[in-house]
Parts: structure tokens; C-alpha cells; sequence
């Protein structure tokens, strides 16, 4: 009864597991192969859930395999009831499709079920059939008693065998492009291109041309069919006599050994580029299929399905070590240790010359840099064949401002071990006053540079590779979270006492950093400042004394609690002490911080301690964080898959979010006022300047002196002043009291004076236009067949001249009118001349005297003859002229014609 509550809380607990925020659900789906309708059905998912949970959270869940039991004892009555048949076999529709059956009842079937381990030819037949073909072809390729012909015919039919099945497995998921245009194929091959299936299809199609059988290529391809026939035959004959006495326990071995075949498979697979290389020498050598095939290596080095193998495995082949010995750097090859070859060589320093103590290094591959800093003389990056890149010290002149040290220049160092972050290219380091350096990667730049001496001058910094950089100070058991781009703090966090002050904590791949305190619990504490407090293990003392260490997959860490017989704890001010007793084991831990989540624990003494006492660890003195580091090595109780540190980086760095900076820091209010009146000031400024540019472009003014032409002006102004008075007197006068038509005479010539000073006062009179405007040319009048117009053009004046003729019918009637004008106009000319005012193009203000109309010219009241001479620079004292000259010589007819 016991076992049935367990199996039904550990059911409740599967059922409740998160698993879409689960990384590895994502991994374990994508590697079940299954059409995709059954991907949909809801049954066929949460079976698969389960059979996840049992491997990864808890061995102890039971899953039954999805049986038929309930379908073939509902289609038995179907016959007798086929009202009601479809529906119930509808619903049990979907546990006789997920194992195997090859006939589903139709929703008006009267068969009953059908047998278990029974065939249907879909996709999951067709691939098992071709890989199990494969398999035993390759086999026999292999095999050494297989005549050569027989063996070679064989090694190219696995090829052509596996090359069909990758080619139809690319086809049956992805299909055909949506259109034949270039975009469509080119979105198709983007998403192709880097698939498993594509990358064996273009492997096996360098080989099944070639005249160099290597055996050895075949390796892959036997791994690949082994995985496919054994996840067949797990699925869809678990029920089989045969396949549980034959071959459970080797399907079983596969399907959990899936790593361990790729991993042998990448390793075969960069193992036959080095043959091929080789085979260059040989007289069977093909430039064009070695050439094509290290295009393959370097595709399945970036492919997301196979970079994580091929990456680790490239990462062994060229592993160098770099160990701080006193004041030197030594850089160890492991290839050659027992060999003939150097194993050990000088990286740094000398063994006649000290450099100085060494405080630390760091190493970046994707930078191809290594960072060594020693004790009052500065940081140096180095390249790996020992070249110096460039050097910093902790005080840099940039633009002639001093940058760090700000309190203290002669004994101040860099004091911290260099850290790099992998998603910004930075390196961050601090001094012994407190300030953290952000540098460049590249050179010597510094990016920003933070005091932090406010909470102690003894920093220990880790990278988070999310954007993020973690500040832990020991000394006041606090935890800052900074903003990589600028330096500032995003949130500072609290946590227990710690052990040491150069305690360094783990940060994984979600982002979340774990701190191990000494009252016995882990802090872990989001990117978002959301902290986890994971109780302890076991009900009883204990402390964490060392850092945790991150698992092979990044997502979870090792972590050591230490059992005591008691320990007491003092807070004293800001600061809280432990005092502990005396040690009684140790309990190793494998958890999720993100989740809280424990894979895996172990007791010492205990289990553990046996085996400790039969490995070669016996001989060496090792203490707690070694272990933790030879378990994560090892990858001890953890089911999680391994990655590589490019995918590490790459899962971190996706955590980045675009931040906008808003560069006004002040109050906006204020800022936007200030740019409104400073714009205010530009507009009127502009406005000035281009008046003043135009005043000083006039011809008229730069020929003639400045204050000649404004003294004119003022006095214009004054004579202005003047007319105004007297026609204000004038006015008031005659409001008052009658006056005589001399008065009026005298007010209207006043008036007329004072619009003449008012025109040379305006700008366009007083300086004039320096271009002369397009004018329209002389357009002659409409005739009404009564008069003759005629209009004549001067060639150097560019002056007007019309005058009209009447008909013939009015030729007696208009000649006696000109005649009476012509007797006008010579009376007009016994008169004082009339005085008007003009502006040439070349003086400003001269006086003119020009007689009135000649006598030949007059003007009739109803068909007007008369001749206008207009100057195109003012064509308003032109008009205004003529309409004086016509107005003088009407009165003077009237006049003339009264007497």
C-alpha cells in the first residue's frame, strides 16, 4: 500500500515537473523520432514526459509501457454496438498508434485490435529497414574474411544506404521549399543545411564515389544505424518474447549510451580528415575529396547538432596548461608528457630574471589571449606563441586627464585576478583602493572605470556572460550586480558568512550565482536580484567551506556541505562569525539552483570512501574542492548532456537585452526649455545675420562711404518730423475753423512731400534692387476697330511708347480734341516746371528736373492719346508721374476751354 502512495506522489510530481523550461526536455524531444501527428496527440507527449522524468528527475517513477489492452477489449463488443463504436474506438485510437500497431480502427471498424508487434510501412519502417540493412552491410564491410571485392561493394552500399535514409528523413520533416524562387529555397536551405540528416547526406556522398575504401569512414555510419534500429525496436517490440530475451538489454544500452556514440563518432570523424591529409602522399591521393571533406569537419564544428562533440573533441586535441610557478608562467603540452617531445616549456619570465610576484592569470581561447598580472608593474596580454599584445598599468593619461587611482598613484597595483567576459569582449580587474577596470580585449582601452571603495577595498569578481558582472565582498557578506556597459549597480543582495575573502562563487548557465555560506545553506540569487535560500541536505550542522563547481552541462553545480558535531555563531556589529567543531563527513551534491532541483548526493564516509581508498586518489593529498573538481570532471551522478564552452557562452550571452541610455541626466523640464530658448536665439540670430549680409551686398553701398549714406538718412528723418507737424497744425486748423483753398493747396502739397521722404526712407527706394526683375515685354492692347494702337520699344532706355489712333469715323471729332490738347500742352509749357524725385541706379537722393509732356502729345477725356516714358528701376514714380501729368492737363482744358 506504501509503494502505491509513493508511485501515486511521484506520478503527481511528473505530472507538476516544469518541462518546457527545462532545457534538456527540448534536447530528449527532438531526439524521439516520431511523425509528427502523433507529436500532437496529447497521450503520446505526457507518455514521453514521464519516460523523462524517470530518466532524469527520478529513476524511481514507474512508466508502463503504453499498452492495447483497453482498445482490444473496447473493438470486441464494436460489432455488436456500432452506434457506439466509433467514438469508443476513437478514443482508444491513440494507445494502439504509439506502440507500433501497424492497423488503427477506423471509426466504423468491426476487427478486432491487432497484434502488438505487427508492422505498418510508414516512416518509422521505412528508416528502420534501411538502417538495419545498413547495419548488417557495414558489418559486413568490416568484417576481415569478406573477400575484397565483396567487402568494397558492401562499403559503398552502406554510403548509398545511409545517404537515401538522411535524404528522405530531410525530406519527410522539412518537405519541399514553399515557392522556387531564390528567397524561398534560400530560407529552405538555411534551415536544412545545418540538420544531422544533411550533414551524413553530404558525408556519405564524399565517400560513395571514391577509389580509397578507408573502413575506417564507416565507423559513423554504423553508429547512426545502430541508434535508429535500436530506438525502433525498443519501442514497438517491448512486448516481444524474442526482443526481451535477445535484445533488451542491448537496446537499452544504446538508447542510454547515445552520447557515447556521438562523442566515438566525432572522434572517427576528425580522425579520418588527419588520414585523409596523410593519404595525400600515397599515389591513391584525392585533393578534391580532401578539400570537400574538411568543409564537412568545419560545418559539423558550427552545426548546433554536432558542434557540442566535435568542439570538445578539438578542444582535447589542442589543450595547452598554463600554471603559476612563484614568479613565472610554465605552459604544459599533455600530449607530450612521456614522450620524447617538451612537455614543459618557460611562457613567461625567465629563470635568471624575476618579473615580479604573479597575483594571477586567465586564458580565453575566443580572444586567442592570455592575461598575466604582476604586483606593481601592470597587466600584460600575451598570444599564445608568447608574443606580447600590448600592457596597461593602473593610471592612464587619456586627453590629458588621468584615468584610475584616484586617491593614491605611487602604491597603487592591480590587486585581483583577471576576468574575462565572453559576450562583451571586456576585461574586468580591480586595484587595492577598490576601483574595477573595464577594459578592452584588444588593446589597452579602458572602458570604464568604478570606485567601489566605499564597500571595501579586497573585490572578487565573476563574470555572469549575460551582461552582467558579480561583485562579491566577503568582508560585509554582500553580492553586487553591475551593468557591464556602464559600470553601474544593479542591486546588491545579502548573504551568510564566508569562509574566505578571495571565496569565489559559480555562476551558471541561466545566469544564477550560488554562494556556499558557512551556516550551512546556498544562496542563489537570480539575474533579476531574486535570491533562493536551499536549505541544507541533511538536518544537522553543517557548513560550506569551498566554491561550487559547474557541471559539463552549465546548468547544474557540485557543492560540498561539511558535517560538524556543532558550531556557534556571533553577530557582532555588521558582521556575523562561526566558530565550528569538529568535523564528522562530507555530503557531495549535484543541484539545480535555478529550480532547486537535486540529481545526486553522496555521504563520505560512505560508499564513496571505498572507492576513494581503491583509486589512485589515495596517494595524493586532496581536500574538498578538488573532489568537487574531479566529479565535474567526471561528470559523476549528472544526467544532464554535456556541452561545450562555445554553447556555455552561447546560452549565457542569448540572456542579453538591448538597453536604451538616456543621455540627459538632469531634469527634463528644464533641458527642454533651454533647448527651446536656444533655439529661439538661433532663429533671431540667423534672421540678423542674413540682413546684414544682404545690407552689405548693395552696390550702392559699397562704392560709398557708410556714414555719408545714414546721414542722408537722419535727415529725411527730420524733414519727416517736421512735414508731420506741420500737417498735424494744418489739420487742427482746419477742424477748428474755414479755411482758405491756398491752406488746402499748402496741406495737400505738405502731404504729397512727406510721401515722397517716405519713399526714399524705404529700403527697396533708398538702396535699391541690384538686379533687375523679369519684366513682361510690351503686350499691344485689344482693338475695338475704332482705335489704332502702335507701340514702339527704345533700345538703350528700354522705354515704353504708346499712343492710339481713332477710326476713320472719329477722325474729325478726335483731331479737333488734339488740337484743343495741343493748345494745352503749349500753355503747360509756359509754365514753372514741375519738380518730381527719382533714383537712378548709381546715386542715392539726386533731384531731377524734366519738362512736362511735349505740346504734340495730348490727352482727351474719353479716347486718351498719350505718350509714358517708365523707367524700369521705379515704375511707381512712372505711374504716379503720368497720373499727375494727366490730372495738371484735364484742369488745365477745362480752364482753357472756360476762357
Amino acid at each position: 500500500m506504501g509503494e502505491e502512495d509513493s508511485q501515486k506522489l511521484k506520478s503527481i510530481a511528473a505530472s507538476a515537473y516544469d518541462y518546457e523550461n527545462d532545457p534538456r526536455w527540448a534536447d530528449y524531444w527532438s531526439n524521439i523520432l516520431i511523425p509528427s501527428p502523433m507529436a500532437s496527440r496529447n497521450d503520446v507527449v505526457h507518455h514521453f514526459k514521464r519516460k523523462f522524468y524517470q530518466r532524469y528527475i527520478d529513476p524511481g517513477l514507474v512508466v508502463e509501457p503504453m499498452t492495447t489492452s483497453s482498445s482490444s477489449q473496447s473493438a470486441r463488443p464494436s460489432a455488436a454496438q456500432p452506434s457506439s463504436s466509433s467514438s469508443t474506438t476513437s478514443s482508444n485510437q491513440p494507445r494502439q498508434r504509439n506502440t507500433g500497431q501497424a492497423n488503427r480502427t477506423s471509426g466504423t471498424s468491426t476487427t478486432p485490435a491487432s497484434n502488438p508487434t505487427s508492422l505498418r510501412w510508414d516512416q518509422q519502417t521505412i528508416q528502420f529497414s534501411v538502417n538495419a540493412w545498413v547495419f548488417v552491410v557495414a558489418v559486413l564491410s568490416i568484417f576481415p574474411l569478406t573477400p575484397l571485392n565483396l567487402s568494397n561493394r558492401a562499403y559503398q552500399l552502406s554510403f548509398l544506404g545511409t545517404g537515401c535514409s538522411s535524404l528522405y528523413s530531410l525530406y519527410s520533416l522539412y518537405g519541399k521549399p514553399r515557392a522556387w524562387n531564390m528567397q524561398a529555397v534560400q530560407v529552405w536551405l538555411q534551415s536544412v543545411i545545418v540538420t544531422k540528416d544533411f550533414i551524413y547526406f553530404i558525408y556519405c556522398l564524399t565517400f560513395v564515389t571514391s577509389h580509397l575504401y578507408l573502413k575506417f569512414a564507416l565507423i559513423p555510419v554504423l553508429c547512426r544505424a545502430l541508434e535508429h534500429v535500436a530506438k525502433f525496436l525498443r519501442r514497438n517490440f517491448s512486448r516481444s518474447s524474442l526482443y526481451r530475451k535477445y535484445l533488451d538489454e542491448a537496446c537499452v544500452w544504446v538508447e542510454s549510451n547515445v552520447t557515447t556514440l556521438n562523442i566515438l563518432s566525432s572522434q572517427a570523424e576528425i580522425g579520418l580528415g588527419f588520414l585523409l591529409v596523410v593519404s595525400l602522399l600515397s599515389w591513391q591521393r584525392n585533393i578534391i575529396q580532401t578539400f570537400m571533406y574538411w568543409q564537412i569537419l568545419k560545418l559539423m564544428y558550427h552545426a548546433p547538432a554536432t558542434a557540442g562533440y566535435h568542439q570538445s573533441v578539438w578542444a582535447k586535441i589542442g589543450t595547452l596548461i598554463y600554471v603559476v610557478a612563484e614568479d613565472r608562467v610554465l605552459k604544459i603540452n599533455p600530449l607530450n608528457v612521456g614522450r620524447s617531445e617538451i612537455a614543459v616549456e618557460m611562457f613567461f619570465g625567465t629563470e635568471y630574471e624575476r618579473p615580479g610576484e604573479i597575483i594571477g592569470l586567465a586564458v580565453s581561447i575566443s580572444s586567442s589571449c592570455l592575461l598575466i598580472n604582476v604586483k606593481n608593474r601592470g597587466l600584460f596580454s600575451y598570444q599564445f606563441q608568447g608574443k606580447l599584445h600590448w600592457s596597461a598599468g593602473p593610471v592612464i593619461y587619456q586627453h590629458g586627464y588621468r584615468q584610475g587611482c584616484r586617491k593614491n598613484i605611487t602604491e597603487c597595483y592591480f590587486s585581483s585576478v583577471p576576468v574575462f567576459d565572453h559576450c562583451d569582449a571586456s576585461i574586468y580587474i580591480s586595484n587595492n583602493q577598490g576601483e574595477i577596470y573595464s577594459l578592452s580585449t584588444r588593446s589597452p582601452h579602458f572602458k570604464w572605470i568604478q570606485d567601489f571603495s566605499s564597500f571595501g577595498n579586497t573585490l572578487t569578481m565573476t563574470t555572469g556572460n549575460n551582461g552582467l558582472l558579480y561583485v562579491t565582498i566577503a568582508a560585509k557578506a554582500l553580492v553586487l550586480a553591475i551593468d557591464v556597459s556602464r559600470g553601474n549597480i544593479l542591486w546588491q543582495k545579502s548573504f551568510g558568512p564566508l569562509s574566505t575573502e578571495d571565496y569565489a562563487p559559480a555562476v551558471d548557465s541561466n545566469g544564477w550565482i550560488s554562494i556556499g555560506s558557512l551556516d550551512g545553506y546556498l544562496y542563489s540569487f537570480s539575474p533579476n536580484g531574486v535570491v533562493k535560500k536551499i536549505p541544507k541536505v541533511l538536518y544537522m550542522d553543517s557548513v560550506i567551506q569551498v566554491s561550487p563547481v559547474l557541471d559539463c552541462s552549465g546548468y547544474a553545480i557540485y557543492v560540498s556541505q561539511t558535517e560538524i558535531e556543532g558550531k556557534t555563531t556571533w553577530i557582532i556589529g555588521d558582521y556575523t562569525y562561526i566558530s565550528a567543531m569538529k568535523p564528522k563527513g562530507v555530503i557531495f551534491t549535484l543541484i539545480n539552483p535555478a529550480t532547486g532541483t537535486i540529481f545526486w548526493s553522496e555521504q563520505y564516509p560512505g560508499q564513496f570512501s571505498s572507492e576513494f581508498l581503491r583509486s589512485d586518489l589515495q596517494y595524493f593529498l586532496l581536500d574538498e574542492s578538488v573532489l568537487l573538481t574531479f566529479f565535474a570532471a567526471s561528470s559523476i551522478g549528472n544526467p544532464l548532456p554535456c556541452r561545450s564552452s562555445r554553447q556555455k557562452f552561447a546560452l549565457s550571452c542569448s540572456q542579453i537585452t538591448p538597453k536604451n541610455f538616456s543621455i540627459y541626466t538632469g531634469n527634463k523640464k528644464t533641458i527642454l526649455l533651454f533647448l527651446i530658448f536656444e533655439s529661439i536665439i538661433l532663429i533671431v540670430l540667423a534672421v540678423v545675420v542674413r540682413f546684414c549680409c544682404m545690407f552689405w551686398k548693395k552696390k550702392k553701398l559699397q562704392n560709398q562711404d557708410l556714414g555719408k549714406f545714414l546721414e542722408k538718412r537722419r535727415s529725411l528723418r527730420l524733414q519727416k518730423k517736421d512735414f508731420d507737424r506741420s500737417i498735424t497744425e494744418l489739420q487742427q486748423k482746419a477742424a477748428e475753423e474755414a479755411i482758405a483753398n491756398e491752406v488746402l493747396e499748402k496741406l495737400g502739397n505738405l502731404v504729397k512731400k512727406r510721401e515722397g521722404i517716405q519713399r526714399k526712407l524705404s529700403t527697396s527706394y533708398s538702396l535699391g534692387r541690384d538686379e533687375i526683375g523679369s519684366h513682361s515685354t510690351s503686350v499691344l492692347p485689344l482693338s475695338d476697330r475704332k482705335i489704332r494702337s502702335f507701340s514702339f520699344q527704345g533700345a538703350k532706355k528700354e522705354s515704353v511708347t504708346l499712343f492710339h489712333t481713332v477710326s476713320d469715323t472719329s477722325s474729325e471729332t478726335s483731331w479737333s480734341d488734339r488740337e484743343s490738347d495741343k493748345n494745352i500742352s503749349e500753355y503747360e509749357e509756359e509754365k514753372s516746371p514741375t519738380e518730381i524725385f527719382s533714383c537712378s541706379d548709381n546715386e542715392i537722393y539726386q533731384e531731377e528736373y524734366q519738362s512736362s509732356t511735349p505740346s504734340w502729345f495730348a490727352s482727351s477725356s474719353k479716347p486718351v492719346d498719350e505718350i509714358e516714358e517708365m523707367k524700369p528701376v521705379d515704375q511707381t514714380d512712372a505711374i504716379d508721374h503720368s497720373l499727375q501729368t494727366r490730372s495738371t492737363s484735364i484742369r488745365k482744358r477745362n480752364s482753357y476751354s472756360s476762357s
